[in-house]
């Protein structure tokens, strides 16, 4: 883990795509209902290092249990609704989703991700090696302009 760091500049793209594109329907579902917002599997350990001044630079947000065990990461269970999901911890933080034939879900993922402050969210499918960079979630999610 690295001490805290002081507020970076994102680039142009990421800042203008939070800042226009607030009409999630991942943020929408979460608001319209009485349900709380969740952290995944292992993110309260993040929150409250996070709470004592200590952050981590990249994790993985892995969509299965067995996906990337020995690294940094936090775990999406499949029954975890992406609608509920609250990953406020991961501001300033690279954060490469890992999924195994799952890309709708790990696109979801993402979207929150970088909604939520994330500095990079690459998705990578274990299962066939197949890899979409930051820009290339965004361009698929509509967050950027083609």
């Amino acid at each position: 883990m690295t001490p805290p760091t002081k507020e970076k500049g994102r680039p142009g793209w990421h800042r203008e795509a939070a800042l226009h594109n607030n009409s999630s329907p991942h943020r929408s579902a979460a608001t319209s209902t009485n349900q709380a917002r969740r952290l995944p599997a292992y993110g309260r350990q993040l929150v409250e290092a996070q709470r004592h001044g200590l952050r981590v630079a990249w994790l993985v947000i892995a969509l299965d249990w067995d996906i990337a065990k020995p690294l940094p990461r936090v775990v999406v269970p499949r029954d975890m609704s992406s609608g509920l999901l609250d990953l406020s911890f991961v501001r300033d933080t690279i954060c490469a989703i890992a999924h195994r034939d799952e890309l709708a879900r790990a696109l979801d993922v993402a979207e929150i991700a970088l909604r939520s402050g994330a500095v990079m969210t690459p998705v990578h499918d274990v299962a066939t090696g197949t890899f979409m960079t930051t820009y290339e979630v965004c361009r698929a999610r509509g967050l950027v302009q083609p």
